[in-house]
């Protein structure tokens, strides 16, 4: 009798001993994800008001995450609205009260598909569905023609160490206060991702990625047009945030 109670004191310890090892490799095992290619736009321009008393700001940076048919834009906004200090002044403040705060805005969005969810977790309401093209033309406000260059003069080619190619241009003529007056563009011939493309007709005809576009517009004999710059940049891929938890919970549907 107390050899059986003695043995089952022993299969009993033993089966909590394998029982928390398994436990232990459960908590231990790593989840495993699905591969999550992502990409990022930097966009930033400067304009004038129409009445030329305020000058615009705007700057944001797109993030999109692919995984499978999901892709998820992430993207925080905020615009900086200067104004003249007064009627007879040429300096610009920053209007403070004007200011966004900094806060991201999700878009899910199914391949193939016209709309999309968007999430604005620090407003805490239900997610409002968008025309997904509508809504990335908003975000963005480019499109290819802004890119080319056959009406402009090559002034200068720069080789960077990174292997990049920066090309230096002017326009021929001038035609309005819309045009630049010197743009520079930067070419990759291995950046990574094509998740965002700023000149399909580039990556076509000459092999190589359109990483970031500058246009510079100087200032004016008016003192009051001071110098602008308008920049649209595919950023480095090791530069790129990591997805945060929103990012994983709604591309992956967890």
């Amino acid at each position: 009798m107390r050899n059986t109670i003695v043995l089952h004191k022993v299969r009993t310890a033993v089966i909590a001993v394998l029982t928390l090892s398994l436990l232990s490799c459960n908590l231990n095992k790593k989840i495993e994800l699905p591969p999550i290619e992502s990409a990022a736009l930097y966009v930033k321009w400067e304009m004038f008001s129409p009445d030329l008393n305020q000058l615009i700001k705007f700057e944001d940076t797109l993030y999109k995450y692919e995984s499978n048919n999901e892709i998820l834009y992430k993207s925080s906004i905020q615009h900086d609205n200067a104004r003249k200090s007064s009627k007879d002044s040429n300096e610009f403040i920053i209007d403070n009260a004007s200011k966004t705060s900094k806060q991201y805005i999700y878009l899910i969005h199914t391949k193939g598909e016209d709309s999309a969810w968007e999430y604005r977790p620090f407003r805490k309401k239900e997610p409002t569905r968008r025309h997904i093209n509508q809504w990335l033309t908003r975000k963005i406000s480019f499109n290819e023609n802004m890119f080319s260059t056959t009406e402009d003069t090559l002034i200068s080619i720069l080789k960077q160490k990174n292997g990049e190619i920066t090309e230096t241009y002017t326009p021929k003529h001038k035609r309005d206060a819309s045009y630049p007056d010197t743009s520079y563009y930067t070419f990759s011939s291995n950046y990574p991702s094509k998740l965002f493309v700023l000149s399909q007709a580039v990556l076509e005809k000459r092999l190589i990625t359109l990483r970031k576009a500058l246009f510079v517009y100087n200032s004016s004999d008016d003192p009051m047009i001071p110098r602008r710059e308008m920049i649209f940049e595919l950023l480095p891929i090791e530069s790129i945030q990591k997805p945060d938890s929103i990012t994983l919970r709604l591309l992956l549907k967890k």
